[in-house]
C-alpha cells in the first residue's frame, strides 16, 4: 500500500510520484499486490479515504479495493509498510483496520 499526503502539489506530479513509490515496492519489495491513496492524510480514516478516486494505472486500486480484497480473500496476507505514516497515523482507526 502506498500513500500521498494531500498537500498542494498538482495532479500530474502526485500521480508520477505515486507511480514511483508503487514501482518501487513491485520491483524492490517483490509484492504481488499494490493498493495506492493518491490523495489521503495520514491521520484520515481507511473508509473515508479515495471517495470517487480513479485507480492508478498498473496498481490494484485504492484502499477501497484494498478493503475488499482483505474481506474476500481466504489467504494469508502479509501487509508491507515502509513506514508507519505511509499507512496511518491514526492508532484507533489502524487497530480497526487490523482485526
Amino acid at each position: 500500500y502506498a500513500r500521498k499526503s494531500s498537500c498542494g502539489k498538482d495532479e500530474d506530479n502526485r500521480t508520477r510520484l505515486i507511480q514511483r513509490m508503487f514501482h518501487n515496492l513491485r520491483n524492490k519489495s517483490i509484492v504481488d499486490k499494490v493498493f495506492v491513496s493518491k490523495s489521503s492524510d495520514a491521520n484520515q480514516p481507511f473508509d473515508t479515504r479515495d471517495i470517487n478516486e480513479t485507480i492508478t494505472e498498473g496498481t490494484n486500486g485504492t484502499i477501497t479495493d484494498f478493503i475488499e480484497f482483505l474481506n474476500k480473500t481466504q489467504k494469508e496476507v502479509i501487509l508491507v509498510v515502509l513506514d508507519h505514516a505511509g499507512l496511518s497515523t491514526n492508532v484507533e482507526d489502524l487497530k480497526e483496520f487490523l482485526r
